[in-house]
């Protein structure tokens, strides 16, 4: 499953807050000061990212059978 499939299947937050730190490569800091989120609410949605791509790899897996 790659990132894009996944970034296709989360909700719009998570997706911005993924795309700037997986595809963009920036840092925490840098996201947290373009979004005017703090460092913290960041680092939560990223870990909140993960929990859905494994849903969403188990999805499409589910899907595939």
């Amino acid at each position: 499953l790659s990132i894009h499939a996944v970034l296709a299947r989360v909700p719009e937050p998570l997706r911005e807050i993924a795309t700037y730190y997986y595809l963009d490569q920036m840092s925490h800091d840098e996201i947290a000061r373009l979004t005017g989120l703090s460092r913290r609410t960041i680092g939560n949605r990223l870990v909140e990212f993960h929990t859905a791509a494994k849903l969403a790899a188990v999805d499409v897996k589910e899907a595939a059978r």
